[in-house]
């Protein structure tokens, strides 16, 4: 049993509750990680429907060797004389075998440090942005 704190502006119940752990909790989900640093959990059935909402302009790349798949919309990427790069967010999954599972959520450091490394800074009209390059 684990305790957290509800709070439903009730006296008499409000405060530390009893919370038993649900058998199904997920402690896998894709990433979706952004060129400015947000980012933000998802479950298969949002993977599903980026995937459908990006089949005829989506793009992706490999990181970590490999294991990490990193899926973006290709319309939103944009070349320079030192390579191609993404301003906008992705979608991270690992893959093996051509098959993209969903991540350990005690991965996401190892994802975020990945793509920090391809990580550059860009400027555009003064205005100081971040980008992943892609080659």
């Amino acid at each position: 049993m684990n305790r957290e704190i509800k709070i439903n502006l009730d006296p008499v119940t409000d405060g530390f509750v009893e919370a038993e752990r649900q058998e199904n909790e997920v402690s896998e989900h894709a990433f979706i990680i952004a060129t400015n640093g947000d980012k933000r959990f998802a479950d298969m059935d949002e993977v599903k429907e980026i995937l459908k909402r990006l089949e005829s302009k989506g793009a992706s790349i490999l990181i970590g060797n490999g294991k990490y798949m990193v899926i973006f919309n290709d319309d939103k990427t944009f070349e320079q004389m030192t390579g191609k790069f993404l301003v906008g967010s992705m979608l991270v999954m690992t893959i093996e075998d051509d098959v993209l599972s969903l991540i350990p959520d005690d991965e996401l450091e190892v994802v975020m440090d990945l793509l920090e490394s391809r990580m550059v800074t860009m400027v555009n009209d003064g205005e100081r942005f971040s980008a992943l390059e892609i080659l």
